[in-house]
C-alpha cells in the first residue's frame, strides 16, 4: 500500500490509473473532496507524492461530477476523461488534463439526451487521431451511443444510436480498436437475451454489428459492463458480472476470424464475484484483472493464462487491510512501493525512452546484464518491432518514422526482468 485516502483528498477510488509522464500517474475517486463529489488526483512514483488538483462540482456550471473510468494519454501529450453528470447541462462532459501542470479543463458538455449523454466509459485514440467512446444512455433509441470527439476542436459527432434489440447502455469500458480497422465492445443490457452483446463499429463504413448476444440459458455469462482486451493469441478477452455455472461472471473469448465464442473460466466465491472492469495483457502475455467482492469479503487481483487457461488469486484485500476493488490494472514497470523510478530495479531495469512523443526516432537508454529483448507493439496490441539490446551498449536508437501515430508499448526482457515504457507517436 502506498497511499491511503482520506476524505479531503479523496475517496473511494475507482477506474484506471494513467501513466501522464513525468513519472506520475493520474486517477480519480468517486467520493470525498469538495462536497464529497470526487477529485482528479496525480501520484509521483518516485518521491511518493499524492497532489489532488480538481474537485468535481466545485463550480457546478462546468465542473463534471459521477468520473467511472481512468483517463487516455492521448498524441498530444494531454490527459482526457469522461463524466456522467455535470457539466453545463447535467448530461456528463468530456475534460482534459495537462500533465505538466496539474490542470483540469472542461472541454465538452453533452446536453440533451437525444444527442448521447451519461458517458461512462474510458476514451480511446483511433489511428485518425481522433477520440471514441459511448453514453450509457440518451440518443434516438434512448440505449446510449457511440460518439467521436476532435480533441482539435473540441467537437463531437453523435456516430451510431444504440438500440435495446442489438445491444444498450454500454458502461466502463473502452472501445478495443483491431487491426481490421474496426472498434469492438461490450453492452451491459440489450441484445436477444436482454444480457448485452460483443459488437463491432466500422467507422469508415459507418457499420455496426450485433457478434454475440450473451444467453443467460447457456452458462454463457451476462452483463458485460468492462472492454474487450486482445491477447497475444489474436483473440478478444472480456468478463461479465453475470452468469455462468455460478452466476457469478466468466472470462470469454472471442475469435473475430470465426465468431466463435467460448467461456475459459467461471467466477465463484473463493475466486472473487463482482466484475465490473477490463482485463489488463501484461507484458507476460498473461491477464490480469480484479473481483470487487470475494470468499473472505475485501475482493481479489487476479491473472489468467490465455495459454493454459490458468487462473490465480494474486491479493486478498481483506488481508492487507483493503476491501473492494472497482478499477482496471496497469503495468508501470515502475516499482510504486519503493518509490524507485527510471532509475529501475532488481526486476525492473533501467529503461529510458525520449523524446516523447516521438516522431522519427526513439532513444532507448538502458542497463541490462544479459541480452534482452526489445519489443515495440502498437495500440492494437500487435508486435511492429522486436530486436535485441546488448549489456556492453547503454542506448540504441530505434527508428519510427514509418510508424503510425497513436500510443505504443516498448517492452524489455532480460530473463524474468520487464521494464515496459508508454510512447507517443505523433506525426
Amino acid at each position: 500500500m502506498v497511499y491511503s485516502f482520506d476524505g479531503t483528498n479523496g475517496a473511494s477510488p475507482l477506474g484506471s490509473l494513467c501513466s501522464g509522464g513525468y513519472g506520475k500517474l493520474y486517477g480519480l475517486t468517486e467520493e470525498g473532496g469538495y462536497n464529497n463529489n470526487g477529485v482528479v488526483f496525480s501520484y509521483d512514483t518516485s518521491t511518493g507524492i499524492y497532489h489532488k488538483f480538481h474537485d468535481f462540482a466545485s463550480n457546478p456550471a462546468d465542473s463534471g461530477e459521477g468520473a467511472y473510468s481512468g483517463m487516455l494519454l492521448a498524441m498530444d501529450g494531454m490527459l482526457y476523461g469522461t463524466t456522467a453528470f455535470g457539466g453545463i447541462f447535467d448530461k456528463g462532459e468530456i475534460y482534459r488534463v495537462d500533465p505538466s501542470i496539474d490542470s483540469y479543463s472542461p472541454i465538452y458538455h453533452f446536453y440533451i439526451m437525444t444527442t448521447g449523454a451519461n458517458p461512462e466509459c474510458q476514451l480511446v485514440q483511433f489511428t485518425d487521431g481522433n477520440l471514441y467512446g459511448t453514453t450509457r444512455n440518451g440518443g434516438q433509441n434512448g440505449s446510449g451511443i457511440i460518439f467521436r470527439f476532435h480533441p482539435s476542436d473540441s467537437s463531437c459527432d453523435q456516430l451510431y444510436d444504440l438500440t435495446y434489440n442489438t445491444g444498450a447502455y454500454p458502461a466502463y469500458g473502452a472501445l478495443l480498436p483491431n487491426d481490421d480497422g474496426k472498434l469492438y465492445g461490450l453492452t451491459v443490457n440489450g441484445g436477444t437475451h436482454g444480457r448485452g452483446v460483443i459488437f463491432s463499429y466500422d467507422p469508415f463504413l459507418d457499420t455496426y454489428t450485433d457478434l454475440h448476444d450473451f444467453d443467460p440459458f447457456n452458462d454463457d455469462g451476462g452483463g458485460p459492463s468492462g472492454g474487450l482486451t486482445k491477447a497475444d493469441d489474436g483473440l478478444l478477452y472480456g468478463m461479465t458480472g453475470a452468469g455462468g455455472i455460478n452466476e457469478m461472471g466468466v472470462i470469454f473469448k472471442y475469435d473475430v476470424t470465426t465468431q466463435q465464442y467460448t467461456v475459459v473460466f467461471n467466477f465463484s466465491d473463493s475466486t472473487g464475484s463482482a466484475i465490473y472492469r477490463s482485463l489488463l495483457k501484461g507484458s507476460n502475455g498473461k491477464l490480469f484483472g480484479t473481483a470487487k467482492y470475494s470468499q473472505m469479503g475485501g475482493g481479489t487481483a487476479f491473472s489468467f493464462d490465455p495459454v493454459n487457461d490458468a487462473f490465480v488469486t494474486l491479493i486478498d484485500f481483506s488481508s492487507i487491510d483493503c476491501a473492494e476493488p472497482l478499477c482496471d490494472l496497469i503495468e508501470t514497470g515502475v516499482d510504486v512501493t519503493n518509490a524507485i523510478a527510471l532509475a529501475g530495479s532488481s526486476n525492473h531495469p533501467q529503461l529510458i525512452a525520449s523524446p516523447n512523443p516521438a516522431s522519427s526516432y526513439i532513444n532507448l537508454v538502458y542497463s541490462v546484464e544479459h541480452n534482452a529483448t526489445l519489443t515495440i507493439t502498437n495500440p492494437y496490441g500487435t508486435t511492429v518491432k522486436q530486436l535485441t539490446l546488448y549489456p556492453y551498449f547503454k542506448n540504441r536508437i530505434v527508428y519510427v518514422d514509418d510508424f503510425a501515430a497513436g500510443i505504443y508499448l516498448v517492452t524489455m526482457r532480460e530473463g524474468i526482468k520487464v521494464s515496459s515504457r508508454k510512447v507517443v507517436i505523433a506525426k
